[in-house]
């Protein structure tokens, strides 16, 4: 049976490197050592080559590179049977949150996601800041001693804090098409507390996983200047609504694929359809129908009408323009069907 597919994710100095070194000391899941890019993911194929390509091609493309980069922290010769295989990603701003979770949602919905956390984004945020001064992003097995305190730019804090608050709304988004775990830093990480993490995995706990080296950074109030009046004026900071975050992921979404070629919007609208997103698939369609200048052949029209009988077959109105309507039914020999898509 083939290993089980695994993504550890999180806002950058949350945790997702300590993760991925307590995953990767087991001898039934391996992990890369490389942190991928988020393009990876959405731009599959174009990454390293040139020119248009079909969409079932991006389809194939994304879980077999997934695979590939995964499988390069395999032991050797064996080492027994791996149970599952993962890649990491540390996020650097919503966007690109945004973006992995709509490639997640489209081409990888059996990957189990490992959704890092830190409850104290002013720890998180300074940490951030001297990594970025020093130079030195990850100290192990020992307290970190530093030198001076940290002064941060408020105005920069909360708008960092903002969009920490956005990623990890938008991430938690896919426990609605993924098995997916929140491992916290402060309860899980900060404390040696693995085992959800095994578990969700399906293995038993390495038995040398407590002897792995940990991951240890001064208090935050040794080091920040202000640091209790700083947490205070973020933790007042609202929260994200996955609504909100939903929306913003399906706009986005529909903004990239506008510069699709018509023969890929098509494949894409069919397919949003099979995966049980027909509202997103009528978006789609109605974006390709009103472009500027679009021109459909007859077999693109027909490919058209099929998809949109499957979104009204799912209990979706496409609301179509009267321009869209007008060019489809004059396509396909003036037939009253296409009204009832208005």
């Amino acid at each position: 049976m083939a290993p089980r597919r695994f993504l550890i994710v999180g806002k950058q100095r949350s945790g997702t490197t300590v993760t991925q070194a307590v995953l990767n000391a087991h001898p039934l899941l391996s992990t890369s050592a490389f942190e991928v890019k988020v393009d990876l993911f959405s731009e599959g194929l174009s990454l390293f080559t040139y020119g248009h390509y079909p969409y079932a091609s991006l389809v194939a493309a994304i879980p077999a590179m997934f695979d590939a980069l995964a499988s390069l922290g395999a032991p050797p010769g064996g080492g027994g049977e791996l149970r599952a295989i993962g890649l990491k990603v540390a996020i650097a701003k919503h966007d690109h949150a945004v973006d992995l979770a709509n490639a997640l949602r489209e081409f990888l919905r059996d990957v189990a996601i490992i959704v890092v956390e830190r409850e104290d984004l002013v720890a998180q945020f300074g940490s951030l800041k001297r990594a970025e001064a020093t130079g030195q992003w990850h100290g192990w097995g020992r307290t970190e001693k530093l030198d001076r305190m940290v002064t941060l730019d408020r105005e920069a804090l909360l708008d960092y804090a903002r969009d920490a608050i956005r990623t990890t709304a938008q991430l938690e988004t896919l426990a609605a098409t993924h098995d997916v775990l929140r491992l916290r830093y402060e309860q899980e990480i900060a404390a040696g507390h693995f085992d959800p993490l095994f578990a969700f995995l399906g293995v038993d706990p390495a038995p040398y996983a407590d002897r792995i080296p940990s991951k240890v950074a001064p208090p935050p109030g040794d080091y920040i200047v202000d640091y209790a009046e700083l947490r205070a004026l973020v933790d007042a900071l609202p929260r994200a609504s996955a609504e909100s975050e939903l929306q913003y992921a399906a706009e986005r979404f529909l903004a990239a694929d506008r510069h699709r070629p018509t023969p890929f919007s098509l494949q894409r609208a069919r397919a949003l359809v099979q995966q049980g997103g027909p509202t997103l698939a009528a978006a789609v369609l109605r974006q390709l129908l009103e472009r500027a200048g679009q021109e459909l052949t007859r077999e693109q029209c027909d490919a058209t009408a099929d998809v949109l009988r499957s979104i009204t077959a799912a209990g979706v109105s496409p609301l179509l323009s009267d321009v869209a309507v007008a060019q489809l039914t004059a396509a396909l020999g003036g037939s009253d069907e296409f009204l009832q898509w208005r």
